[in-house]
Protein backbone atom coordinates (compact mmCIF):
# COMPACT_ATOMS: atom_id res chain seq x y z
CA UNK A 1 0.00 0.00 0.00
CA UNK A 2 1.42 3.26 -1.01
CA UNK A 3 1.68 6.12 1.96
CA UNK A 4 0.13 9.12 1.23
CA UNK A 5 2.13 12.31 2.33
CA UNK A 6 2.04 15.99 1.50
CA UNK A 7 5.41 15.51 -0.44
CA UNK A 8 3.73 12.13 -2.97
CA UNK A 9 0.59 14.88 -3.12
CA UNK A 10 2.58 17.76 -4.16
CA UNK A 11 4.35 15.63 -6.90
CA UNK A 12 1.66 13.67 -8.47
CA UNK A 13 -0.07 17.49 -8.66
CA UNK A 14 2.69 19.06 -10.17
CA UNK A 15 3.50 16.09 -12.33
CA UNK A 16 -0.31 16.29 -13.15
CA UNK A 17 -0.30 19.70 -14.28
CA UNK A 18 3.18 19.74 -16.09
CA UNK A 19 2.01 17.19 -18.83
CA UNK A 20 -1.78 18.57 -19.33
CA UNK A 21 -0.32 22.09 -19.62
CA UNK A 22 1.75 20.98 -22.01
CA UNK A 23 0.08 18.59 -24.41
CA UNK A 24 0.00 19.19 -28.21
CA UNK A 25 -3.62 18.68 -28.48
CA UNK A 26 -6.08 21.52 -27.44
CA UNK A 27 -3.97 23.65 -25.88
CA UNK A 28 -3.93 26.96 -25.86
CA UNK A 29 -0.87 28.73 -26.31
CA UNK A 30 -1.59 32.16 -24.59
CA UNK A 31 -1.05 30.40 -21.62
CA UNK A 32 2.57 28.77 -22.14
CA UNK A 33 4.18 31.55 -24.27
CA UNK A 34 6.43 34.18 -23.34
CA UNK A 35 5.22 38.10 -23.45
CA UNK A 36 6.59 40.01 -26.33
CA UNK A 37 9.92 41.41 -25.93
CA UNK A 38 11.30 44.76 -26.19
CA UNK A 39 15.22 46.03 -25.81
CA UNK A 40 16.05 49.36 -24.92
CA UNK A 41 19.17 51.44 -24.88
CA UNK A 42 20.17 54.63 -22.71
CA UNK A 43 22.08 57.01 -24.51
CA UNK A 44 24.04 60.09 -22.13
CA UNK A 45 26.33 62.63 -22.74
CA UNK A 46 29.90 62.52 -21.62
CA UNK A 47 28.94 63.74 -18.22
CA UNK A 48 26.22 60.96 -17.94
CA UNK A 49 23.43 63.00 -18.30
CA UNK A 50 20.54 61.98 -20.54
CA UNK A 51 20.35 62.91 -24.34
CA UNK A 52 16.18 63.80 -25.78
CA UNK A 53 15.25 64.13 -28.70
CA UNK A 54 17.85 61.88 -31.11
CA UNK A 55 16.63 60.72 -34.61
CA UNK A 56 17.03 57.72 -34.42
CA UNK A 57 17.17 54.61 -37.06
CA UNK A 58 17.09 51.20 -36.69
CA UNK A 59 18.02 48.43 -39.01
CA UNK A 60 18.24 44.07 -39.40
CA UNK A 61 21.42 42.98 -39.71
CA UNK A 62 20.37 42.40 -43.55
CA UNK A 63 20.64 46.30 -43.99
CA UNK A 64 16.67 46.87 -43.68
CA UNK A 65 15.45 49.71 -42.05
CA UNK A 66 12.58 48.77 -39.03
CA UNK A 67 9.82 50.41 -37.75
CA UNK A 68 10.64 51.39 -34.31
CA UNK A 69 8.25 53.85 -32.97
CA UNK A 70 10.17 55.95 -29.70
CA UNK A 71 8.22 56.65 -27.00
CA UNK A 72 8.44 60.68 -26.10
CA UNK A 73 8.02 59.90 -22.22
CA UNK A 74 11.07 57.65 -21.98
CA UNK A 75 12.99 59.57 -25.02
CA UNK A 76 12.48 62.54 -22.25
CA UNK A 77 15.43 60.56 -20.00
CA UNK A 78 17.29 59.28 -22.99
CA UNK A 79 15.92 55.88 -22.93
CA UNK A 80 15.18 54.80 -26.66
CA UNK A 81 14.00 51.80 -28.34
CA UNK A 82 16.23 49.57 -29.80
CA UNK A 83 13.50 46.72 -31.26
CA UNK A 84 10.24 45.64 -29.62
CA UNK A 85 8.86 42.47 -30.36
CA UNK A 86 5.42 43.27 -30.60
CA UNK A 87 5.67 45.37 -33.68
CA UNK A 88 7.74 42.73 -35.96
CA UNK A 89 8.51 38.99 -35.55
CA UNK A 90 11.65 39.53 -33.52
CA UNK A 91 13.21 35.53 -34.12
CA UNK A 92 12.76 35.48 -37.60
CA UNK A 93 14.31 38.81 -37.74
CA UNK A 94 17.33 37.78 -35.85
CA UNK A 95 17.34 34.17 -37.53
CA UNK A 96 17.44 35.63 -41.25
CA UNK A 97 19.81 38.44 -40.78
CA UNK A 98 22.58 37.32 -38.28
CA UNK A 99 21.29 38.27 -35.61
CA UNK A 100 22.18 40.98 -34.99
CA UNK A 101 20.25 44.37 -34.86
CA UNK A 102 21.99 48.33 -35.88
CA UNK A 103 21.01 51.42 -34.10
CA UNK A 104 21.82 54.65 -35.21
CA UNK A 105 21.55 58.09 -33.22
CA UNK A 106 22.33 61.63 -34.43
CA UNK A 107 21.83 65.16 -33.11
CA UNK A 108 22.45 66.92 -36.55
CA UNK A 109 25.81 67.42 -35.28
CA UNK A 110 26.94 63.70 -33.80
CA UNK A 111 26.13 60.24 -35.02
CA UNK A 112 26.84 57.16 -32.98
CA UNK A 113 25.99 53.87 -34.63
CA UNK A 114 26.52 50.80 -32.64
CA UNK A 115 25.08 46.84 -33.39
CA UNK A 116 23.85 44.91 -31.56
CA UNK A 117 23.91 41.19 -31.11
CA UNK A 118 21.24 39.20 -29.74
CA UNK A 119 21.28 35.53 -28.77
CA UNK A 120 18.34 33.20 -29.92
CA UNK A 121 17.85 29.91 -28.22
CA UNK A 122 14.44 27.05 -28.27
CA UNK A 123 14.73 26.12 -24.84
CA UNK A 124 10.98 26.31 -24.28
CA UNK A 125 8.86 23.85 -21.98
CA UNK A 126 6.24 23.88 -23.71
CA UNK A 127 5.48 23.15 -27.59
CA UNK A 128 4.60 26.30 -28.54
CA UNK A 129 6.45 28.69 -26.23
CA UNK A 130 8.86 31.65 -27.76
CA UNK A 131 12.12 31.22 -28.03
CA UNK A 132 14.28 32.77 -25.10
CA UNK A 133 16.06 36.17 -27.05
CA UNK A 134 18.48 38.06 -25.47
CA UNK A 135 20.75 40.82 -26.24
CA UNK A 136 24.22 39.55 -26.15
CA UNK A 137 26.80 40.80 -23.33
CA UNK A 138 24.21 42.96 -21.40
CA UNK A 139 22.29 42.00 -18.67
CA UNK A 140 20.08 45.73 -18.31
CA UNK A 141 19.38 48.02 -20.64
CA UNK A 142 23.08 49.22 -22.42
CA UNK A 143 24.40 52.89 -22.00
CA UNK A 144 25.76 54.42 -24.76
CA UNK A 145 27.49 57.57 -24.82
CA UNK A 146 27.08 60.51 -27.27
CA UNK A 147 30.52 61.92 -27.78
Amino acid sequence: MIKITLKNLTVFLFLTILFSACSEEGYDCDVCGDPDKAFYVNIVDTLGRPISNLNIIVKDGCGNILYVPQNPIAEAIGQYTLVDDELLDLQSVLLSCNKEISFSASNGTKTLDTTFTFRVGTDGLCYCEYPIISLAGYNPTPIIILK
